[in-house]
């Protein structure tokens, strides 16, 4: 099993190739929380109610237990807690949806995934950002104002279904010098009008 100590119900989510892996695991008194994973390369986040969140960690199981310590940093009180909430038109979380928040077109953070409850929270210091929310199967959304000003702020977003006359393209942006591109923009033109939004790629280099 894999086991990570710090503090009580932190919570952990493990990733594959950009998928959460089962249910988010909450730590115990102990701040231990223990997964069974297949020997592979893997992701994982951290995150605990007043301590910032750590995303897109590398996490390597080759032939046997694994032990992650990991020390998570207060709050500074100059930052505030956004929680974004993902659903479906019909109201229904939508588990995994990829969120990237950016400033003046550049991302603040790695981009979060939702969890079982289609929600997940980021912290942010006053000022003015966008944000962009993708998720298989879903029409993307990108360029939405956000504005945290002094205290905590809640958003819902609800995700409309790809049509079946539109097909996904997907992009998957690496380096030459070896490894995925989390963070990168991607715009689409038709002749010189622009399509759609610009798209950010999440944990995995895809958008």
């Amino acid at each position: 099993p894999l086991r990570r100590q710090r503090q009580m119900c932190i919570r952990d989510r493990f990733y594959l190739d950009g998928e959460l892996l089962g249910d988010t695991i909450v730590s115990n008194s102990d701040g231990i929380a223990a997964m069974n994973l297949e020997d592979g390369e893997y992701t994982y986040t951290v995150t605990a109610d007043g301590y910032l969140t750590i995303s897109g960690q590398p996490l390597i199981v080759a032939g046997g237990a694994v032990s992650v310590p990991v020390a998570l940093e207060l709050v500074p009180p100059s930052m505030h807690s956004v929680t974004f909430t993902i659903s479906d038109s019909a109201g229904a979380p939508i588990v995994g949806a990829a969120i990237a928040i950016l400033l003046d077109e550049e991302p603040v953070d790695d981009p979060l995934s939702a969890d079982a409850d289609g929600s997940v929270t980021f912290h942010l210091s006053d000022g003015e950002y966008t944000y962009t929310v993708i998720a298989d199967g879903y029409l993307s959304i990108s360029g939405q104002p956000l504005i945290v000003a002094g205290g905590a702020v809640s958003v819902s977003v609800a995700l409309e279904l790809v049509p079946p006359s539109m097909h996904s393209v997907t992009f998957t942006i690496t380096s030459t010098a070896g490894g995925l591109i989390v963070g990168a923009a991607i715009t689409i033109l038709l002749g010189d009008e622009l399509v759609g939004d610009t798209l950010i790629t999440g944990d995995d280099g895809t958008a």
